[in-house]
């Protein structure tokens, strides 16, 4: 796909977010909503994940997407201090160093970066949606978030 036919995909889905009153952070959720009526794709929400059962997902040939308190990542490559809130795609996981491997969108060196398993897991919760925008939500309230990953696909 050419570069002018993908910037226009992502103007056009801007376009439709913003026709479904979607702010710039989305819950996980709203990205479930997203997922199932913008590109018809099959998505839910699983509470409480374990890393079992992200592992499992991808074993099933599953996607599985992490919304995640950003800061908690501990990603050296992102800008200080990180983001508030970050969502992130797990591709794999490596039991023998107990790493998952991710595609991060949040650095330029993201393709196939590892996360130490329980350093992802304790970075997942949802944006609080506390009816404030980015710029009011604190870090504790952010890392109060519910813990929920989305599973793309059946």
């Amino acid at each position: 796909v050419n570069a002018h036919l993908m910037a226009q995909g992502i103007l056009n889905l801007v376009e439709w977010q913003t026709d479904q009153g979607y702010t710039v952070d989305v819950t996980a959720g709203e990205t479930v909503t997203i997922l199932r009526e913008y590109f018809q794709l099959s998505a839910r929400l699983v509470s409480y994940p374990t890393a079992a059962g992200i592992e499992a997902e991808l074993d099933a040939g599953r996607l599985v997407i992490v919304p995640a308190a950003g800061r908690r990542l501990g990603n050296p490559n992102y800008r200080r201090p990180g983001p508030l809130y970050h969502m992130l795609v797990v591709r794999g996981y490596d039991p023998v160093r107990d790493e998952f491997i991710t595609n991060d969108p949040g650095t330029r060196k993201g393709e196939g970066y590892r996360y130490k398993t329980r350093v992802l897991m304790s970075a997942i919760h949802d944006w609080p949606k506390l009816g404030k925008t980015k710029d009011d939500v604190s870090e504790t309230e952010m890392e109060g978030g519910q813990a929920v990953v989305i599973v793309v696909g059946k």
